[in-house]
C-alpha cells in the first residue's frame, strides 16, 4: 500500500528529435492527468554508454518506474 504518496516517474530522453520530444510531452501530460509525478531528463546524443548506463543506475534508485 502506497498510502497518499504519488508515484514518481523518470522519462530519459536521448537527442533532441521531435517526433520523441512530442511522445516525451504527451508522457508527461498522461502522468499529470491520473496523479502520477513526471521528471524528465535529456541527454545530447553523443553522451557515452557508460555514463548514461550510470545515469540510468542512480535514477532507478529514486524512482517507481523509468522510461528510456
Amino acid at each position: 500500500m502506497l498510502g497518499s504518496r504519488k508515484l514518481e516517474f523518470a522519462i530519459i530522453q536521448v537527442g533532441n528529435n521531435e517526433a520523441s520530444n512530442r511522445y516525451v510531452r504527451n508522457k508527461v501530460k498522461d502522468c499529470e492527468e491520473i496523479g502520477i509525478i513526471a521528471h524528465v531528463y535529456k541527454f545530447d546524443e553523443d553522451i557515452e554508454s557508460r555514463d548514461l548506463v550510470w545515469e540510468i543506475k542512480e535514477l532507478n534508485a529514486h524512482y517507481d518506474a523509468l522510461m528510456i
